[in-house]
């Protein structure tokens, strides 16, 4: 199996990815729900300790922390230019115009870090990181407009930037880690 090759998911990995996916949801929930009831630091400081333990496990934890920041880098430019185009507004306060919300970035960490971990049998599969990210974006979004956490723009505008942002974000982002899976994997090779 070469380098790129999508990983397999035998029995007890599943139940360990599925495991991993439900606390990234739980927490998720938790994170959302905080800023739809005026306390987003609460809720962002419940995923930071998330990414703080996810770290703390880590098997590589330089290569976690480049893939947390680099999906902070492109989550906060992402909302931002869908808060600056109107298509979507927080409930909680940002901390200038135009920025996101402290608890979006948090969202984006955590999405950081489980690439590696939970969604690592995604690395060789771009075209279905693509299609989740197409849909789970948006649903994510609709499940936090519910909660009261944001407004999106009328009409399907902010549903078609959503799909085609995060049908960008997502193989993007599994594609930074399955580069970065691919150094780590040829430094192992190098010291042996």
């Amino acid at each position: 199996m070469t380098p790129l090759a999508p990983r397999v998911i035998r029995p007890a990995d599943a139940l360990t990815v599925l495991l991993g996916i439900a606390v990234f949801q739980g927490t998720w929930l938790v994170c959302v729900a905080a800023a739809a009831q005026g306390h987003p630091l609460l809720g962002s400081l419940t995923v930071v300790g998330l990414v703080l333990a996810i770290l703390a496990r880590s098997d590589d934890r330089q290569t976690d922390i480049q893939l947390v920041l680099e999906a902070v880098i492109l989550g906060a430019a992402f909302d931002g230019l869908l808060l600056g185009a109107g298509l979507v507004e927080y409930a909680s306060p940002t901390p200038a115009a135009g920025w996101s919300p402290i608890w979006i970035v948090a969202l984006w960490a955590q999405f950081g870090a489980i690439l590696r971990g939970p969604l690592h049998w995604l690395h060789g599969r771009l075209w279905l990181g693509a299609l989740l990210g197409a849909v789970g974006g948006p649903l994510s979004y609709l499940g936090a407009e519910r909660l009261g956490a944001c407004q999106l723009g009328d009409g399907p505008g902010a549903l078609i930037a959503l799909a085609v942002g995060w049908g960008i974000a997502m193989p993007a982002l599994l594609l930074l880690a399955r580069m970065h899976q691919r150094g780590q994997d040829s430094k192992t090779v190098a010291r042996s």
